[in-house]
């Protein structure tokens, strides 16, 4: 019998390209997800830079971030400060060019996983290299798979992830207004049939493809929402495991 865990999903508003910037936005809901007793707290896609590709594009190498880039120290402190799991949404290197991202930092403020998003789609093509893998994080007992955004569209990604191992399935996304049903459909669909929770933490505020949708959330594997943010930043949404 596992015990219980804690999870947060998180939504700030990113600032384009400001690593520095962004990084200050985690920091305050990292220590409300701690004084509510999270032990995992998951931000959106590219959560470090903001979803502004053509930035990305014109300031590589300067937006990826390596496991030792010291932009990332207070980030790394905060896990340690706050005793929490902190999962976020960067580009990084790779042996040949760059991925899109969500970096595991643990509570000791070491990265202990990366995951980088398998289904690529427009101006990301030409950007980043696909991930292939499925990394399990185990985190007091519980293992967790990561997803980022376009791999929902494919309902065996979650199947395989939790073939794999996970019991429960972290997304990090972008959703433009008017997709709220699609969103919601992704991940209740993905708890139901997978029998696993689904967290979510869902990009808000205005990026280079509009406004979008927010609602950050986290479903039981019912498939039955325990709780989801509304569009406002910053927001955290707070739910336990059993």
């Amino acid at each position: 019998m596992r015990p219980p865990l804690t999870v947060a999903t998180a939504q700030i508003a990113c600032v384009p390209g400001d690593i520095e910037a962004n990084i200050a936005r985690h920091l305050p809901l990292l220590a409300e997800a701690a004084r509510a007793g999270a032990q995992v707290v998951l931000f959106t896609e590219l959560s470090l830079v903001g979803y502004e590709l053509e930035l990305i594009a014109r300031d590589l190498p300067e937006l990826a971030v390596t496991e030792a880039d010291p932009r990332l120290d207070a980030l790394r402190t905060a896990c340690v400060e706050y005793g929490v799991h902190a999962i976020v949404g960067a580009v990084t290197p790779t042996a040949t060019g760059y991925a899109l991202s969500s970096l595991v930092f643990d509570d000791r403020g070491e990265l202990i996983a990366s995951y980088a998003k398998h289904h690529l789609h427009g101006r990301e093509i030409e950007l980043f290299e696909p991930g292939s893998a499925h990394p399990i994080v185990e985190i007091a007992e519980w293992p967790l798979g990561l997803a980022i955004c376009a791999d929902l569209n494919y309902p065996e990604h979650a199947r395989v992830t939790v073939a794999a191992g996970a019991v429960v399935y972290l997304a990090s996304a972008l959703y433009t207004t008017g997709a709220e049903d699609r969103r919601d459909n992704h991940l209740r669909a993905a708890a139901f049939e997978n029998n696993c929770w689904t967290v979510l933490s869902a990009y808000a505020g205005q990026c280079e493809l509009g406004p979008t949708t927010g609602g950050s959330g986290i479903w039981n594997p019912g498939g039955i929402l325990l709780g989801r943010a509304g569009t406002d930043t910053p927001a955290l949404i707070t739910a336990t495991l059993t």
